[in-house]
């Protein structure tokens, strides 16, 4: 069971077994929503005091394609994308026991949020503390995986296939259409990696994973 403790410097999430937290540097004060914003700045440092071991509360399970696994072993790839929406919120973002979002602190009072809501390029949402990844090639019961460190959080908005913003609008019928000033987006979250902690071929179960 986690404890959140929230401040406008610093977000920690601890539980019983492990000393980590979340580190994002922020300006005193809400944000201004009608300018617009870094969302580079949306980066939440993974913190830690002395050694954390794997166990199945720090570590986030991620099913992943063959080829992003090895980039991954081979040092070729140090990031790893996951779009946040209704359906997977949950396994990301800090919620409380009945489901409702926990904001941040610079996020202005009294004004609408949702997941799809551009803002400007502020995310007001807050990431679950994760301190590695187990990462899987499939669903094979032998499959390849892989623990490894979470060096930090952050949440992007989606790009198209040019590079530019995802962003898009609805018009009155509830129909969705692209648009570059669009008052909608796609976000991700994105895990920065940092050491492979253990490594498994396919069909080695043994681990030093704890079961704790």
């Amino acid at each position: 069971m986690f404890l959140y403790y929230i401040s406008i410097f610093k977000i920690t999430a601890m539980n019983t077994t492990d000393n980590y937290w979340l580190e994002n540097e922020t300006e005193e004060g809400y944000i201004d929503l009608t300018k617009p914003y870094d969302y580079n700045k949306l980066f939440y440092a993974v913190v830690s005091e002395g050694e954390i071991k794997p166990t199945k509360e720090n570590t986030l399970y991620l099913p992943i394609k063959g080829q992003y696994f090895n980039e991954i072993m081979g040092g070729t790839k140090d990031k790893e994308y996951r779009e946040v929406k209704d359906t997977t919120y949950k396994k990301y973002l800090w919620t409380v026991d009945n489901g409702d979002f926990m904001l941040r602190e610079d996020f202005p009072e009294n004004t609408d949020f949702s997941l799809d809501f551009y803002n400007n390029g502020f995310f007001p949402f807050i990431p679950k503390s994760y301190k590695y990844l187990n990462i899987a090639v499939g669903y094979a019961k032998d499959r390849e995986w892989a623990i490894v460190e979470v060096m930090g959080i952050s949440f992007e908005p989606a790009k198209d296939k040019n590079g530019n913003l995802a962003r898009f609008s609805e018009d009155e019928n509830g129909e969705v259409y692209a648009n570059s000033q669009g008052e909608f987006a796609i976000w991700n979250i994105v895990y920065h990696l940092g050491k492979v902690i253990e490594h498994h071929a396919k069909g080695e179960t043994k681990s030093n994973y704890s079961e704790d």
